[in-house]
């Protein structure tokens, strides 16, 4: 009967998860509102209001070559990526420096029919040490690519761009690091082989891939693509492609207006009649470190904040179909870095810290050195809104109270001895 009471509960619990939704925990970002229609994320605004982002870094390629105190025109791990499907143990595309070129003001990255045996690890970077041996490997097409010698962090990453008709070739902008960690901007590509040409140049692919666990890829990884359909073709003109990204979300974004959303921290409820009337917004899913609380998910194979990403443009071959030569053609780069950066977890334990996390609402900040004090405290909710504000102390203990608040998510901001610690709460 023991078992018996245990199978009944856990089939419940089951149940229950089943038809649990998962929802972001508010809809407004830095003072703008957004409304969510059925299963997408729209907005009467075309982007955060407020001036949030400052130009670090841009190349509007009006020179006549490549900057290579910006780019490099291969993978530091050789001229193909892997692939299982081209036969080769490689991409069917070779990247040769003479496949990307700037022209009349723009950078041309162009695939051809270009068949030859090349070496994979023919680059200047080349590394015995950790590289596999040269080879001598056959590809039939050759491409062109840039690859950022910075790398990025926080920020909105901006390209504008015209992708060549989508039959066989395969253009992308996307940031690339450590652990895998992956955010396509934009991919182009063909369904299957014998897909719809007009169709796939209206796809907009929007992917987030990361490794499960860092290190160990046995683990996996997290996979989560979403796909939007344009009402018209992209290959006909230029357009603005970009992404927003900090430590709570990602925001894609087709010529500034968003047209997907993820989030790391989520809030659970029933749905409708059982839950709120709002629509339904769909967070990353099918990923192991997924982590479901009673009250919210924490998706932990978000970005990390601490590992920079490179930007890469890149385009090749999908499937071997098309009429080529067939070009990329980029206007110009721009990289925007947040004015107000909000590093999460910052807080030094040997002067500041807080008890107890996880909290029923009440906990205590104080000062561990004597050297320290606590000037002031800022709240925000699990999408950085401000909700309490405790300013003008010089105290070594201060005690929070969100006992009467929404259980989840809370960063609290501690202003001390001219320096600002983050960290995070879980208030359950």
């Amino acid at each position: 009967m023991k078992y018996l009471s245990l199978f009944i509960f856990i089939s419940f619990f089951k149940l229950e998860v089943l038809f649990a939704q998962i929802y972001p925990s508010n809809f407004i970002f830095n003072g703008c509102d957004y409304t969510y229609y059925e299963n997408s994320f729209t907005s009467s605004r075309t982007k955060l209001c407020g001036d949030d982002y400052k130009l670090i870094f841009e190349d509007n390629f009006d020179s006549i070559k490549i900057d290579d105190t910006k780019w490099q025109t291969f993978f530091p791990w050789g001229r193909a990526l892997n692939s299982s499907t081209s036969g080769t143990g490689f991409t069917r595309e070779y990247m040769k420096d003479d496949n990307a070129k700037i022209k009349d003001g723009y950078l041309h990255l162009t695939t051809k029919i270009d068949s030859d045996y090349r070496d994979v690890y023919n680059i200047p970077s080349y590394d015995s040490s950790w590289m596999p041996p040269h080879n001598n490997i056959y590809f039939k097409y050759s491409s062109g690519m840039i690859f950022s010698k910075v790398n990025f962090n926080f920020g909105k990453f901006v390209v504008k761009a015209k992708i060549p008709s989508i039959d066989g070739t395969w253009p992308a902008f996307w940031l690339y690091g450590d652990c895998a960690q992956e955010i396509d901007i934009f991919e182009f590509i063909n369904s299957s082989n014998n897909s719809d040409s007009e169709l796939d140049s209206r796809s907009l692919i929007l992917t987030y891939h990361k490794q499960n666990n860092c290190g160990d890829a046995s683990f996996g990884k997290c996979e989560n693509p979403f796909k939007f359909m344009n009402s018209e073709n992209l290959s006909d003109d230029f357009h603005l492609y970009s992404v927003e990204w900090d430590a709570t979300k990602i925001l894609w974004k087709l010529d500034d207006k968003i047209v997907r959303e993820v989030y790391r921290y989520w809030e659970i409820s029933k749905p409708p009649p059982f839950g709120p009337t709002i629509g339904f917004a769909n967070p990353i899913k099918n990923c192991e470190s997924s982590r479901i609380l009673k009250s919210n998910a924490v998706f932990n194979s978000f970005p990390d904040e601490n590992k920079k990403m490179s930007v890469i443009l890149s385009t090749g071959v999908a499937f071997d179909r098309g009429v080529y030569p067939t070009e990329l053609i980029v206007d110009y780069v721009k990289i925007y870095e947040p004015i107000n950066n909000f590093v999460i977890d910052s807080v030094k334990t040997e002067s500041i810290n807080l008890f107890p996390n996880p909290t029923n609402g009440i906990f205590s900040i104080y000062s561990v050195n004597s050297e320290y004090t606590i000037n002031a405290v800022y709240v925000y909710n699990s999408h950085l809104e401000q909700i309490e504000l405790y300013k003008g102390l010089n105290v070594g203990t201060l005690e929070i109270d969100l006992f009467d608040k929404p259980k989840g998510i809370y960063f609290i901001k501690v202003f001390s001895n001219n320096e600002i610690f983050t960290k995070r709460v879980i208030v359950k």
